[in-house]
């Protein structure tokens, strides 16, 4: 059968034919403008920018968008100004529906070397055998971050559905104590929180007032419990 006789019966355009006979158009290709990267090539790039992610350091929209210049560059892929557009990330979201930019929680450099799975295990074990050992299940100690705005982690690109993202940030930031103790009827006994300071001052940034009522307020130099600190008459509420 001839060109013209089967683009009749097939209904299908000569020019297409043409081009797909000319080996130009692979197939299963979509129809749209070619990637500037094969699809091999951004499915390599999507699976390290998630391996990353779930090693704490990954990339953000712009370092990935980095990445990927230069690593056109290595293979000889041309993007306008030698790195690849918001545009191109758009598409490649489209592309590769598994990669997603996520919020992580972040995690201090030295805690995140710890975070393994046989560590924490060990961690809970030998902790639980403290707390029986001293009969302390009813009453416990605790401290909060304040995290400052430098230290916040950022989206990072990482895998559609991932349930554990953490991101490694500054370990320099201000400590929080909370002590608090809770029987096994479920009575409970008003937190104290010590915050990081060495006068009454350092309760004047933090709203006292809307914390639970019996809460008493006090400071230390470190942020952590110690023998004689003081409760401030006025910061009993």
């Amino acid at each position: 059968m001839s060109q013209r006789a089967a683009c009749k019966a097939f209904n299908v355009p000569r020019c297409t034919l043409k081009v797909r006979l000319s080996g130009k158009t692979e197939l299963g290709a979509k129809p749209g403008h070619p990637t500037s990267f094969s699809f091999e090539q951004e499915e390599k790039l999507v699976d390290y920018a998630c391996n990353r992610a779930s090693m704490g350091i990954g990339f953000g929209r712009r370092q990935l968008l980095g990445y990927a210049g230069r690593l056109a560059s290595k293979h000889k892929v041309n993007f306008k100004n030698g790195t690849p557009s918001v545009r191109w990330w758009g598409g490649l979201k489209r592309r590769h529906a598994r990669v997603r930019l996520r919020q992580p929680e972040g995690t201090a450099a030295v805690r995140h070397k710890c975070m393994e799975k046989t560590k924490v295990e060990k961690y809970f074990h030998e902790l639980k055998a403290v707390l029986d050992e001293h009969r302390l299940q009813s009453a416990y100690g605790t401290w909060m971050r304040q995290v400052y705005s430098s230290t916040i982690s950022h989206r990072v690109i990482a895998a559609k559905g991932t349930k554990y993202l953490h991101s490694r940030t500054s370990g320099n930031r201000e400590m929080i104590t909370v002590i608090g103790a809770v029987n096994a009827g479920g009575g409970a006994l008003p937190p104290r929180v010590i915050v990081k300071g060495k006068t009454r001052r350092s309760l004047n940034s933090l709203q006292t007032q809307d914390a639970p009522d019996g809460t008493t307020w006090s400071w230390s130099d470190s942020g952590w419990t110690k023998q004689g600190i003081v409760i401030p008459p006025k910061h009993r509420n």
